[in-house]
């Protein structure tokens, strides 16, 4: 269950696209959120996010090709990554809205599949590691 209260989605856009288990991270679901509400307030129009990935259950994250420790695995510990496309904007354009946003910790682009990877996982002096995958 969704413990942060978030506005544009909804359980099963989070959930593991198998099983539909949920355990996201508060910090994950807020920054969620306001990046949602920082695409809006940038580009003056609705911008809508699609979860293309969010939380995983182990056998689901396996089959993805995930790491073993993944930040969406959520069946050992609460997940806190998003893969994100929109209809709205191209997926480089994402990409340098969660850069520029400062909200996400870790931020990855894969230009073969065309989506962005962003998660909060802790990082020292709370840098923001960002680049482009080939993948």
């Amino acid at each position: 269950m969704l413990q942060a209260k978030i506005e544009n989605f909804t359980e099963k856009e989070i959930g593991c696209r198998c099983c539909g288990k949920v355990n996201v991270s508060d910090k994950g679901l807020i920054c969620l959120q306001a990046f949602r509400y920082y695409l809006n307030n940038k580009f003056k129009k609705n911008i809508r996010l699609n979860i293309e990935s969010g939380c995983r259950c182990i056998q689901h994250n396996k089959n993805e090709g995930g790491e073993k420790n993944s930040r969406h695995e959520c069946e050992t510990k609460k997940s806190d990554a998003f893969d994100l496309t929109s209809p709205d904007i191209d997926y480089k354009t994402i990409y340098q809205s969660a850069v520029d946003s400062k909200l996400f910790s870790t931020i990855i682009r894969y230009d073969i599949k065309h989506f962005v990877h962003t998660d909060t996982r802790p990082r020292a002096n709370y840098s923001i590691e960002a680049w482009a995958w080939n993948k």
